[in-house]
């Protein structure tokens, strides 16, 4: 039901008009009704709002907003899909980065026309009218949505400058235009419920199997404290071997460590989107193409609460509250995909494990987070990397695998690869 501002105003002027003579109960009811009703209205769509905003933030959200609306076969998508090519082609070009040649949102399509002599700096007006201009047809599907998501995963490399596409869509023109895009993906539901808080009894964990499976990390061989110690001794030496990093010229700088994950070793879990299987099978940053996995409900006897991040501004929060220097270790590739030369730091994941059973990320933070320089003082930065979205790591070994375990696997799909339970229907 629709909620009218005249409906409130209507009952409000009543009652103002009947306190000479008190209101029954049942008026009064029925205005709180009503208001109540429109302030959830209200918070649903400032919520909306909110996941819009972070949709154009961060390179993660527009990368897939790029895709939700070049997807498909029709003239207007290809002819979108051609002009993005063109320009952040023009963008590798000019920097002179490596070339690879692949058409935005259909690896397998060779682009429609040859390169031009238009700069790239040139056409985005062009495009950036397309995206103003652009508006979906029908509801969003599905397999579109999380196709979205994994082409934006799978393009993300933070030990490297950002790509042609990511430049291109962080112009402010570009990502002004693409704000509608963003209104109307989460007006229309998309992204709806996916991946935004880890409910401890909805937990899944992903497992590798079959070809290029072995030596990926096996959760639980050594308590989570153990690889925490570990871990911290590890990157404290690395950083002490790198300081000579922050002396040096940023040509002379060896790219070294990127990621700001826990250790590996820890257990890991996504949650399950109703009817979906976790992100974590196919939203997977620098991953090895893996085509089989099973996936397994995870069952948490938490003491301690979850770190929730749901926004950029959490995980700088955790970075000022347990920060752990590695200037010295990610300046090379922090400052390559950023573009910001300067102190960095990450949580220091042993000392957050003193007050938290684990840490999520949410879908909204990575979609607006990953990849970018994140503010934490003056003078200090952080960078989430190595994340995948809606993924959470727990600290605590009070954690154990429960029921059975699911079989998925890979099934090319005409154009594209999907997984799908092994057995069925195809």
């Amino acid at each position: 039901m629709y909620i009218k501002k005249s409906q409130i105003f209507l009952c409000r002027s009543e009652y103002r008009m009947s306190r000479s003579s008190k209101p029954s109960s049942g008026f009064r009811r029925e205005l709180m009704r009503l208001e109540q009703v429109a302030s959830r209205r209200m918070t649903r769509r400032s919520a909306l709002m909110d996941f819009a905003q972070k949709l154009v933030h961060g390179r993660r959200g527009r990368r897939a907003l790029a895709f939700l609306s070049t997807a498909g076969d029709s003239p207007a998508a290809k002819f979108l899909r051609h002009k993005i090519f063109e320009a952040s082609h023009r963008i590798e070009f000019e920097r002179s980065d490596p070339a690879t040649r692949f058409t935005v949102g259909a690896k397998s399509s060779a682009p429609e026309a040859p390169l031009t002599d238009e700069s790239w700096w040139q056409s985005r007006e062009r495009i950036a009218q397309l995206f103003a201009d652009f508006r979906f047809d029908g509801v969003l599907d599905t397999e579109v949505l999380r196709s979205a998501l994994v082409e934006t995963v799978e393009s993300a490399m933070y030990w490297q400058a950002a790509d042609g596409q990511d430049t291109l869509y962080a112009d402010p023109l570009l990502s002004k235009a693409m704000s509608g895009i963003a209104e109307q993906v989460a007006s229309m539901g998309g992204y709806a419920g996916w991946g935004t808080q880890a409910a401890a009894s909805a937990q899944w964990m992903v497992s590798w199997r079959g070809e290029d499976s072995e030596g990926t990390w096996q959760p639980g061989m050594e308590p989570a404290n153990s690889q925490l110690k570990e871990w911290k001794t590890r990157v404290h030496q690395d950083e002490l071997r790198h300081r000579k990093n922050l002396t040096s010229e940023m040509s002379d700088v060896m790219s070294n460590s990127w990621w700001s994950t826990p250790p590996g070793g820890l257990y890991r879990s996504y949650s399950r989107p109703v009817g979906l299987a976790p992100l974590g099978l196919d939203c997977v940053e620098d991953g090895l193409g893996w085509k089989q996995a099973t996936i397994q409900r995870l069952e948490i006897a938490q003491s301690k609460p979850v770190f929730e991040i749901s926004e950029p501004d959490d995980w700088a929060n955790l970075c000022q509250r347990y920060p752990l220097d590695v200037s010295g270790t990610m300046r090379g590739c922090w400052c390559e995909t950023t573009g910001r030369d300067g102190q960095w730091v990450q949580p220091d994941w042993l000392s957050v494990a003193q007050d938290y059973d684990g840490v999520h990320l949410s879908l909204g933070a990575y979609l607006s987070g990953a990849g970018e320089g994140i503010p934490v003082g003056p003078t200090v930065a952080t960078v989430v990397a190595g994340w995948n979205p809606d993924e959470t790591f727990w600290f605590t070994d009070a954690v154990k695998p429960v029921g059975a375990a699911e079989a998925w696997e890979v099934f090319d799909y005409s154009a594209h690869e999907q997984w799908r339970r092994s057995g069925e229907d195809r």
